[in-house]
């Protein structure tokens, strides 16, 4: 298993200087990057993807890509196909989930009204934590929309059907 992301800047912090040159930097305005995600299979079936992001979800697709590469069952492939490829990963179902299970506007209105008047900070203290509690209750917050994405992709995966089929593979 390798992960490797390129880059085309070296590490090193001394930089030469051609002669009468010291002060003039010419810097290069494009950056290439590539993240790629590979496995080395047992039998010699390996495999390499490349992704946008280097994330869990990415990571975890690129297993069952694997793993999908390396199994001989079609009905267990497209099975693990489906799944991470539901729609109830998509971007737009998962906001729409998490507005559901956030705060209505009446609890939400009086946890701010509470810390308002809550004594044992001061006014920028409260400021903060109602910041604070205002990002965590937003449907668009990435943070929020990643977990429930990775909570979501392993939820599909944990079908028993997959895994009784997984099963007689060797």
């Amino acid at each position: 298993m390798d992960e490797t992301a390129c880059q085309s800047v070296t590490n090193i912090r001394r930089v030469l200087h051609a002669p009468n040159t010291k002060n003039i930097q010419v810097h290069c305005g494009e950056r290439l990057k590539i993240n790629v995600i590979g496995f080395m299979g047992v039998n010699c079936r390996s495999y390499m993807e490349t992704n946008e992001r280097g994330d869990s979800i990415n990571f975890v697709k690129a297993l069952c890509h694997f793993r999908m590469e390396n199994m001989l069952n079609n009905e267990a492939k497209q099975l693990i196909e489906e799944e991470i490829t539901n729609s109830n990963l998509e971007d737009e179902y998962i906001k729409r989930i998490l507005a559901q299970k956030s705060l209505n506007g009446m609890d939400l209105i009086n946890k701010v009204n509470d810390e308002l008047y809550n004594d044992k900070h001061s006014n920028q203290e409260s400021i903060a934590k109602i910041k604070k509690m205002l990002n965590k209750e937003d449907s668009n917050n990435p943070y929020k929309i990643k977990k429930e994405r990775e909570k979501r992709l392993l939820s599909n995966l944990d079908n028993p059907l997959i895994r009784e089929l997984l099963s007689f593979e060797i």
